[in-house]
């Protein structure tokens, strides 16, 4: 019993409890030295992601898209089209640039990756110079086309002042060539008049010397034989009056010339030694005197007849010596009046020459002044300098043209005025500020700025590539701290699994209530977050974010990184869906339709427009990358293309051969629809085209042409309404048409059908008709040849006038009626043969008159109504000849017989009585050519020394015959008594 009390305490479930918490104390202080490392080395990798590469990132970010908004800003800088627009654009793009340079001075400070970071600085620096060359090129280029517009518009006044300047000149140089020739030709038509008066003079007095030196010798003869001593003194007397009208034109014949002084002075000796044989005192009629009163010997009648024999001789001796002076005289008549003609002829043709010479002057400078005014206009459009080269040459030619047009015009045209306009016209093309130059820098400004353009897309080019750069060093950075994570969280899983093995059952108790579902578990799944994070799934959820602990700390830091990840990449994808809205939005705004071709041939974009102007079948099929032959095939098989019907194939490989080498714009047709297509190449081998809809320009152009067309056929039909010469000054603007008239002398042409009533009466009216227009016809070609004004058609008369709207002068339109007169009586004459021929029994004839006389001529009507007609009293008197005519004559009156008497033959037809004029008119009758020669032969004219007789024997009544008889043997007895 003593025993069992002092036995030894044994170790119980306490110690072992103690122990096994102590053993679990030290696991978990074991456990706990272990995630503190782990965790240690989690927070310094999520350290560095959140304070170094999600910044970077960020920062990188941020940078490209600011490099994008920058070089989508140059190309609308360098599209600027104010002074104004370039400034507010600049200021823009400054704050731009200052922005990018703040980042980049970022990314230099974070030195994430230093390299790409210095390349950054360089190309941020290349840009804001170039954005500088390209603002100052843009804005050169803007002033020069200020600058040019200014020069154009100058251009175009000072061309109008130098097409004013020399108008009238040109003008004045046509109208005194004319006025000169006509000036010189009437001068020579004189002095042919006054040759030809003083040749006929000579002619004359040489003519009357040999007639009457014939009846001087004649009566010498007869006095020599005669029989009765009483006859003796009449033939005295005849022979002295004949011998006095010798000498008086022998006096006659020194003045006028033409005959040399010896010739006319031997000619003197011939006459006097002729006439001596009629002397008073011892001539042959005081001899027969002698012999006839005593009877006479033998020897004085042979001396009497060898007086005879010898005056005889001396007649002969002085016709041979007048003959040829008679000769001469026509000779040289003839020789002198073509040598005067000659020399006028010459000299008007000097004045021509002249005239022409100066007109040829004016109308070069004319020209080279319209071929300088094109160039400059040409030079201040042209789309490449190259072209400047040869319009600059033309106008040096065309200028040193005009210099030397200039240098030939006469001081007395005063040429000073011709030389300032042409002087400020080609000042547009000299010197340092002419439109060659303003051009030539417009455009070599514009090629700077194209190139700095292109220098600003390579550095976005470039900033891009470097931003991409750090962006992935900056997710290179990332991924290397969630792996250096990863290997943390292995090791103090590998640790904690050897200390959870010694206590498995205590430790399971922990780890279940507290490690696993509180640590391990949410660290796993954060480490899986990062991973996923840094793999680019931004749509990976973040744990324990809720948490106060290191463990939230890290998911707060992984979710700001998503986060900022995610907005970043939502920013990029809004900014490009906004970018290619924008793009798509400005298409679609263009009126025209647009679409580009890659270098494939490939769709890129097209508007609505493009598809509605050319494949308006193929809605919704016409996608990008779809070829262009695809699409105009398809287009084309439908039937959708005109031109394509029946021709499918050859007209696909036409159209693709044109898409893919442009030309000039060319025009596509689909139905009645008209597409403008112009296209051209891109630098990338694309393709870029307009569709404009010209339809409407189309068809304002057709309704143009037939409205043009039907006005010309309204023109061709009115004209027949009208006399040339009226519709003419109508349409070409001399003449307004209103109601006004004026006063001018006229020559007045009336004309009708002799018995027209009865000859309708027995014609069918369709024969009558085609008889009527036939003869009025033919009437009106004669009139209009000789230049008439047509003033109406009566029925069967004709109202004619001559003197407006144009004349010649008074007596020319009087001419030219009387010729007009005799031509139509004429070409009746013909119309009766043919008339004949065809049936009609009496032939029609006409009776004209004419008068000239100052007489009323305009509009006259209504304002609504009104006829271009002549009225007065010389209207009136033509009328009344035309009545009083006979058929087939023309009668003229005494006013218009004066202008016409010296080229057209007439005779006196008797006086008619005109109501409203007191006196009678005398009236004259045109004659033909035959008439006029054969009265000519009929009409008695002669002429000696006190003697002149004329007479018309056709124009006497029988009772004046009669008296003309009785008066010429009343004259004849008084001679010879």
């Amino acid at each position: 019993m003593a025993g069992t009390a002092s036995a030894p305490v044994r170790f119980g479930i306490k110690a072992r409890l103690f122990l096994a918490v102590g053993l679990l104390v030290l696991l978990t202080l074991l456990a706990s030295l272990v995630a503190w490392i782990v965790f240690r080395d989690i927070e310094a990798a999520v350290g560095r992601v959140t304070a170094q590469s999600l910044p970077a990132m960020v920062t990188a970010l941020s940078l490209e898209e600011m490099s994008s908004e920058v070089a989508a800003a140059a190309p609308a800088l360098a599209a600027s089209a104010t002074a104004a627009e370039l400034a507010r654009r600049e200021a823009r793009m400054d704050r731009r640039l200052a922005d990018m340079a703040g980042l980049v001075e970022q990314l230099r400070s974070a030195e994430l990756v230093p390299e790409a970071t210095a390349h950054l600085t360089g190309h941020q620096a290349q840009v804001g110079a170039t954005l500088e060359d390209l603002t100052a090129s843009t804005g050169a280029a803007l002033r020069d086309g200020d600058r040019r517009e200014v020069l154009v518009a100058r251009l175009a006044d000072r061309h109008q002042k130098f097409a004013e300047t020399l108008e009238p000149l040109i003008d004045d140089a046509v109208f005194d060539m004319v006025i000169s020739g006509e000036r010189e030709a009437s001068q020579g038509r004189r002095a042919i008049s006054r040759l030809v008066e003083g040749g006929v003079g000579r002619i004359d007095a040489l003519l009357t010397i040999e007639s009457q030196t014939n009846l001087a010798a004649g009566l010498m003869g007869q006095a020599a034989f005669v029989e009765d001593p009483a006859r003796l003194p009449p033939l005295e007397e005849r022979f002295t009056a004949a011998a006095d009208t010798i000498r008086r034109r022998l006096q006659d014949l020194a003045p006028r010339g033409g005959i040399a002084g010896g010739e006319l002075g031997a000619l003197q000796e011939a006459v006097e030694a002729m006439l001596a044989y009629g002397d008073p005192a011892g001539g042959i009629f005081a001899q027969r005197a002698a012999v006839a009163g005593g009877g006479g010997t033998g020897e004085e009648v042979a001396v009497l007849g060898q007086e005879a024999a010898a005056m005889r001789q001396a007649h002969e001796a002085l016709l041979l010596q007048l003959a040829p002076m008679v000769d001469d005289a026509s000779f040289n008549l003839v020789t002198e009046t073509a040598e005067v003609s000659r020399t006028s002829g010459e000299i008007v043709t000097g004045l021509i020459d002249i005239g022409t010479s100066l007109l040829h002057t004016l109308l070069t400078i004319r020209a080279e002044g319209n071929l300088v005014w094109g160039l400059l206009s040409d030079a201040a459009n042209v789309p490449d300098p190259s072209m400047l080269g040869p319009l600059t040459e033309r106008f040096t030619a065309a200028e040193a043209t005009i210099a030397r047009m200039l240098a030939e015009l006469p001081p007395t045209l005063h040429p000073e005025p011709i030389k300032a306009a042409a002087s400020g016209l080609l000042d547009f093309g000299r010197g340092e500020d002419s439109l060659f130059t303003t051009r030539r820098d417009e455009l070599h400004h514009q090629a700077q700025a194209a190139a700095a353009l292109e220098d600003s897309r390579r550095l976005a080019d470039a900033i891009g590539t470097e931003v991409a750069a750090l962006v992935r060093a900056a997710r290179a950075q990332s991924e290397a701290a969630a792996s250096g994570t990863s290997a943390a969280i292995s090791a103090g899983q590998l640790a904690m699994l050897l200390f959870t093995a010694i206590s498995l059952v205590a430790a399971a108790i922990l780890l279940g209530l507290y490690v696993v579902p509180q640590i391990l578990h949410p660290l796993e799944r954060i480490t899986a977050s990062m991973s996923a994070l840094a793999g680019g799934d931004t749509a990976v959820d973040i744990p324990g974010r809720d948490r106060r602990d290191e463990l939230g700390r890290m998911a707060q830091a992984l979710g700001v990184f998503r986060d900022t990840a995610i907005e970043m990449q939502q920013s990029n994808l809004r900014e490009i869906r906004e970018t290619r809205s924008r793009l798509q939005d400005a298409i679609e705004s263009i009126s025209e339709g647009f679409s580009l071709y890659d270098s494939d041939d490939r769709l890129v974009v097209a508007n609505t427009k493009y598809q509605q102007l050319m494949h308006p079948g193929l809605a919704g099929e016409v996608v990008p990358g779809m070829t262009f032959e695809q699409i105009i095939r398809r287009s084309a098989e439908r039937g959708y293309v005109q031109d394509a019907k029946g021709r499918v194939d050859e007209w696909v490989a036409e159209r693709v051969a044109k898409h893919r080498n442009p030309g000039p714009a060319h025009i596509h047709r689909r139905g009645e629809l008209w597409v403008l297509v112009s296209e051209r190449k891109t630098e990338d081998g694309g393709t870029v085209a307009l569709y404009s809809d010209i339809t409407e320009l189309k068809q304002r152009e057709q309704e143009l042409a037939s409205k043009t067309q039907a006005l010309e056929q309204l023109s061709s039909q009115l004209a027949k309404y009208l006399s040339p010469q009226v519709y003419e000054s109508i349409f070409t603007g001399r003449q307004e048409v209103k109601i006004a008239s004026q006063r001018k002398k006229l020559t007045v042409f009336f004309s009708d059908i002799a018995g027209f009533t009865e000859t309708a009466d027995r014609m069918e009216s369709e024969d009558l008709t085609q008889v009527l227009n036939q003869y009025l016809t033919e009437m009106s070609k004669i009139a209009l040849a000789h230049g008439a004004t047509i003033d109406k058609y009566v029925g069967d008369a004709i109202v004619i006038f001559f003197g407006d709207p144009t004349s010649k002068g008074v007596r020319e339109d009087a001419l030219a009626c009387l010729r007009m007169a005799v031509e139509m009586r004429q070409r009746m004459r013909q119309l009766q043969k043919i008339w004949r021929d065809a049936g009609i029994e009496k032939p029609m004839q006409t009776r004209m008159g004419i008068n000239t006389g100052y007489c009323t001529v305009g509009n006259f009507g209504s304002e609504d109504r009104m006829d271009y007609t002549i009225i007065g009293g010389g209207v009136n008197l033509a009328a009344r000849l035309e009545t009083a005519a006979p058929p087939g004559e023309i009668l003229v009156s005494y006013e218009t017989h004066a202008l016409v008497k010296d080229e057209i033959a007439c005779e006196e037809h008797g006086k008619i009585t005109v109501k409203g004029i007191a006196e009678p008119v005398t009236t004259y009758r045109v004659l033909d050519a035959e008439e006029a020669a054969a009265q000519a032969q009929r009409r008695i004219r002669a002429e000696a020394a006190h003697l002149k007789l004329e007479a018309d024997p056709d124009l006497m009544s029988p009772t004046e015959r009669a008296e003309a008889q009785a008066m010429l043997r009343q004259a004849l007895e008084r001679l010879s008594g």
